[in-house]
């Protein structure tokens, strides 16, 4: 949303959804910060150092009252603050294989060159803010729903999901809440709560078989048995054998 706008004036307008936890770091800039008439790039590289967090549960409650859901994105605002590993360490995750070799490239050469010019300080602080904004929310009861926004800077599609809910985990949410922000609450979001969703007769039939219990470590999303679409059984040897083709694809290049 635009800064003129500001978190408080998209809620009121009735805005629907808060996307990558848009404003809420300007939303809570302490009263006093020196940085309030900074030229805008020195504000977004350190205004997580001057932050009043005692700001944040009025935020929350604001964000409940309005009816707004929340979509979180932490792992890519890892990426794009400057505050995730090297681009040598993001280059050995093993789901660039899926991706164009040029492209993971272009990705690589941004990470190092924002991690050379951010304040490595306010960067963490910044994505600290994201953390404890997001578990506010979620006790709040605002809405949260699952996305990770790829494809993106090392956001791999269906491999960044994963990332998405352990970070959320590591952020205060229960994997239950996690679970549901990419289940039950999307289909509420939309306004089909009888179609799909939860498990029951005459929803739609997309279904993860897992190997292990997710609530007790939502890491066990990954630890797929199959998956169903729409009815279609997809067991993991399919899924092994389609990204092998993807893969040799892009080695190829």
């Amino acid at each position: 949303m635009p800064d003129a706008v500001g978190l408080h004036g998209a809620l009121e307008a009735g805005q629907i959804t808060i996307d990558h936890l848009d404003n809420y770091i300007l939303a809570a800039e302490r009263d006093d910060s020196p940085l309030r008439d900074a030229p805008p790039l020195e504000r977004a590289l350190k205004l997580a150092l001057y932050l009043d967090e005692s700001k944040i549960p009025a935020l929350a409650e604001a964000t409940r009252r309005a009816g707004a859901w929340v979509i979180p994105t932490l792992p890519l605002w890892e990426v794009l603050m400057g505050a995730s590993e090297p681009a040598e360490v993001l280059l050995e995750r093993p789901e660039v294989k899926y991706v164009p070799q040029q492209a993971v490239q272009q990705w690589a050469n941004w990470v190092r060159t924002t991690q050379e010019r951010v304040d490595r300080e306010a960067a963490r602080a910044h994505i600290e803010f994201r953390k404890r904004m997001l578990k506010a929310l979620a006790d709040a009861g605002v809405g949260i729903l699952l996305g990770s926004d790829a494809p993106q800077i090392f956001s791999v599609p269906g491999f960044s999901i994963h990332r998405e809910m352990r970070a959320m985990v590591e952020a205060g949410l229960t994997p239950y809440q996690v679970l549901e922000s990419g289940t039950r609450n999307v289909a509420v979001y939309l306004g089909t709560p009888d179609e799909f969703g939860t498990v029951a007769p005459g929803r739609r039939a997309d279904l993860i078989l897992l190997e292990a219990n997710p609530l007790e470590d939502v890491g066990n999303v990954a630890r797929r048995a199959g998956v169903m679409v729409r009815g279609r059984w997809l067991p993991e040897s399919e899924i092994q054998e389609r990204l092998a083709r993807i893969a040799a694809s892009y080695t190829a290049e």
